[in-house]
């Protein structure tokens, strides 16, 4: 859930959907968690308080990615290629998820009905277990962010002697 929303902190009775829909998946589930260690934890989940998400997004047997809506996670979901389930919870994140979902590579869901079945079918509808629109469309979208006219550490040296030839002045905005 990003690093503005604590899953520990979701009342109980959510904690629980969570947990008993996790139980039934068949596959394994890696969730940020950073509260004290859940009793009820099936063996297929593992928590921490932190995990390193890029290299997770970017792991080859990745099947779906259970998003916030935070637009740097959407991003980087997009980025690669990981189809989404977007559980929008405040702020931006109902306007980022609308327009992933938009793009097709994300399936947005009300947090606040949400049901251990109907949270389920979510994760294995975008996992591709039933379907693989939302992979195909995470697929197009990654391509579409990758394909840059320079290489990307080439770039970075460009704007790292850019600031340094001018002393970075012109980019500190006028209002500051």
């Amino acid at each position: 859930m990003g690093s503005s929303v604590r899953a520990s902190g979701m009342p109980e009775a959510l904690r629980q959907i969570f947990v008993a829909a996790f139980a039934t998946l068949p596959c394994n589930v890696i969730w940020k968690w950073e509260g004290m260690k859940i009793k009820d934890l099936p063996s297929n989940v593992r928590t921490a308080a932190w995990w390193p998400q890029q290299e997770l997004l970017g792991h080859s047997k990745l099947r779906a990615f259970v998003s916030h809506g935070g637009l740097l996670s959407l991003h980087e979901a997009a980025y690669h290629a990981a189809p989404t389930l977007v559980l929008p919870v405040f702020c931006d994140h109902d306007g980022n998820a609308a327009q992933a979902e938009k793009l097709g590579y994300a399936l947005v869901m009300d947090l606040a009905g949400i049901s251990i079945g109907s949270l389920r079918d979510g994760i294995l509808k975008v996992a591709a277990i039933h379907n693989n629109s939302y992979r195909i469309a995470a697929k197009k979208r990654s391509t579409l962010l990758r394909d840059l006219p320079i290489n990307p550490r080439k770039l970075a040296t460009w704007w790292v002697e850019h600031v340094a030839k001018y002393k970075g002045e012109h980019l500190k905005s006028s209002t500051r």
